[in-house]
């Protein structure tokens, strides 16, 4: 140890490595305290907070003007990190710099959307961390330009020998644990506690837990709770604030259980496999009551928003990550100062929870909203996307409710991307919401803007093409066609996109019905009824087939077949369309009645363009709910809906003569709506009506030609 801190001190920079449970946190404390003033140490925690966490640990060890210049720092830029990191610039006059637990600064693997919410926070403190630690811990191998590794190699010996102050051969519980250190320590902490000399019969790790647990006293079992709740170093003064204080003789008794109780004089913490042990034995009541109980007392009277927080930042991230674990996103909106993100994640696994209890999607959604309720400068542009998205993700799932139209849901999902357009998920969503209302034009043009705004990573494609075509697959009913179109002519790379490719070309080969084939550069068909569609891999590329018409065609890719079948099926009816029936052989003849009884010549624009409106004659009506439309006169009395400029004019009234009408039409040309424009009324002339109604057909016939 000494001349590890004389290297620190030389400016020599280390990083000890070593499995959990092989001493390294006790190598950096023994260091520190060589130092003395001259070291800062901090300790990464794992979570959602622990960018915060480090930062105010660095801060309060630099003295109270760094730790209100950085609680300010970090209030008022949430969604950056630097201007509290150059605060700490500032501060650090020398100091050398103690970091346990650097590796814990990596990705989240529960949720890589919520991970990102803090990642550029996240990597820029790994980043500034590596630039100043002088003395670092990590359990893997930590390659970083300027840090030298100390692997701990395994204790050759027992490190311990005195239990209750007398000391004993272990050594043949040392070889019966085959110089397992975590089972040996576990093994010396139940003699301890059973005041008895350590059994050299050492069992499996959790007999060794189990037998533990048992021999402690209830009191002692509790401190072990809250330690292990807590999973970080809890300060001393915490037990004198609990709602229940638990007397101090309990503490110092738990805190001479130094096999499995960690302590720097003035925190203590549970080690690794007995924090495990300690939580798995409370039920999910006693984690809740005991989350409930730390954060009253790191609370205290404090509220996040209070101007004097600052001195007390480090109880306010507390307070607010053991209110989010408890489940009261209420109270833990009240301190939370620094951001949201312990707030996100538990409105996500609220959410997780609906696929159980449909409920919990509203509840999910409910906290999502009360987050959207604080001002954005608190929440930060991606956190304030990531709730605006499932804030309607989560009302959209809460069917058969149906709490929210997939319109709406489309509207809170275009507006996360525009605050976050680095995310090809929420892209994927947008697609999906525009697809589900048939706009595969607009979904398709989604994608593409999407592509431009994602930046290149290796999971892009696979979002945006792979993911979204294999929910279109799994639809009900499916949505092959728009999952066709949606995947292109693309070929997948990678195992998980070939899964999905695979998918897709099963379901193709199993085929599909479909009364509108549309392919890209070609016209689309109108049929007058479902055929089936397959496209099926062979040889040299991909064919694919429409059944019942007799129409195959082959291309390198499955839309590319798709789209010369519908050329074909195109070129095929217009011929038979020209072609006179006497002249064709039986088979040919056959083909014509197959596709002319099929094809709906009109709608598929096989007899020209059709024009975009029509006159009607109408009158204008007041309908159900007061709103003005046009209703058609005559036997079939449609109702059509008034453009908007019409629709806004107040001087419009009922009609009581019959007026002509422009309409908009559809595919063959039939009228549709909304309404273009509103001629004059006619009154009851009947020649003035006629000649209307010739002079319009006159400018539909001339505008068609």
């Amino acid at each position: 140890m000494d001349r590890l801190t004389k290297e620190v001190q030389e400016g020599r920079r280390v990083v000890v490595t070593g499995p959990d449970g092989r001493g390294k946190t006790d190598v950096l404390l023994d260091v520190t305290r060589r130092l003395g003033e001259q070291a800062l140490l901090v300790r990464v925690p794992s979570g959602l907070d622990q960018v915060e966490a480090v930062v105010i640990q660095a801060a309060a060890g630099l003295g109270d003007q760094a730790l209100r210049e950085v609680d300010a720092a970090l209030h008022d830029h949430v969604d950056r990190l630097e201007p509290a990191l150059n605060v700490l610039r500032q501060h650090f006059r020398g100091r050398l710099l103690v970091v346990d637990d650097i590796d814990c600064l990596a990705p989240n693997p529960g949720d890589m959307d919520l991970d990102g919410v803090v990642r550029e926070r996240r990597e820029a403190l790994d980043a500034w961390l590596g630039e100043h630690a002088s003395l670092c811990s990590s359990e893997v191998s930590f390659d970083r330009l300027g840090l030298q590794a100390l692997a701990l190699p395994p204790p050759e010996a027992p490190p311990l020998r005195l239990v209750n102050d007398i000391e004993h051969d272990v050594m043949p519980v040392w070889k019966s644990v085959g110089a397992d250190l975590g089972r040996f320590r576990l093994a010396m902490a139940l003699a301890q506690i059973e005041q008895s000399p350590p059994d050299a019969r050492v069992g499996r790790e959790d007999r060794l837990l189990e037998a533990i647990w048992a021999a402690l006293p209830g009191s002692q079992r509790e401190v072990l709770g809250l330690l292990a709740i807590h999973g970080r170093p809890l300060p001393d003064e915490v037990w004198q604030s609990l709602p229940s204080p638990l007397s101090p003789s309990v503490i110092s008794q738990v805190r001479s259980l130094t096999s499995i109780i960690g302590s720097d004089g003035r925190s203590l913490w549970l080690e690794g496999p007995a924090r495990r042990f300690a939580e798995a034995r409370l039920s999910p009541e006693e984690r809740v009551h005991a989350h409930l109980c730390l954060a009253a007392a790191f609370a205290g009277e404090l509220r996040g928003d209070e101007p004097s927080g600052w001195a007390k930042a480090a109880s306010l991230v507390e307070a607010e990550r053991h209110y989010a674990a408890a489940g009261q996103p209420d109270r833990a909106l009240l301190f939370a100062r620094y951001g949201v993100a312990l707030l996100l994640d538990l409105a996500r696994q609220r959410s997780l929870m609906g696929r159980f209890q449909q409920s919990e999607y509203d509840a999910a959604a409910a906290i999502y909203e009360s987050i959207l309720n604080l001002p954005e400068r608190r929440i930060g542009p991606r956190a304030w996307a990531y709730a605006k998205h499932y804030l309607h993700y989560n009302r959209y799932k809460a069917k058969p409710a149906l709490v929210e139209p997939v319109s709406k849901t489309e509207a809170g999902y275009r507006a996360s991307v525009e605050r976050w357009p680095e995310n090809a998920l929420f892209w994927s969503r947008l697609a999906l919401t525009q697809l589900l209302q048939g706009e595969r034009g607009r979904a398709l043009s989604t994608l593409k803007e999407a592509r431009e705004k994602v930046p290149a990573h290796r999971r892009k494609e696979w979002y945006l093409r792979c993911r979204t075509a294999q929910h279109l697959l799994r639809f009900e009913p499916p949505h092959l066609i728009d999952a066709l179109h949606v995947w292109e002519h693309y070929d997948a790379r990678d195992h998980s996109e070939k899964e999905a490719e695979e998918e897709l070309y099963a379901a193709l080969s199993r085929g599909f019905s479909a009364a509108l084939l549309e392919a890209p550069d070609v016209p689309a068909v109108h049929l007058h009824r479902e055929i089936k569609v397959t496209v099926t891999r062979t040889g040299r590329g991909f064919s694919c087939t429409l059944e019942e018409l007799y129409v195959s065609a082959r291309a390198d890719t499955p839309l590319a077949a798709l789209a010369a079948a519908v050329k074909k099926l195109r070129q095929e009816t217009d011929r038979f369309r020209r072609a006179l029936t006497h002249t064709l052989d039986p088979a040919a003849r056959a083909q014509k009645q197959r596709l002319l009884g099929s094809v709906d010549i009109v709608a598929s624009r096989l007899l020209g363009e059709v024009p975009e409106t029509t006159w009607i004659l109408g009158k204008v009506i007041a309908d159900q709910d007061g709103s003005m439309v046009v209703r058609e006169v005559g036997s079939s009395a449609r109702i059509f809906a008034l453009g908007v400029a019409d629709a806004l004019d107040t001087s419009l009234v009922p009609d009581t003569h019959p007026r002509l009408v422009c309409v908009r039409t559809g595919a063959a040309g039939e009228p549709v709506g909304p309404v273009v424009e509103l001629d004059k009324p006619l009154g009851r002339d009947p020649e003035r009506l006629w000649a209307e109604w010739r002079k319009r057909l006159g400018e539909a016939e001339s505008s068609h030609e």
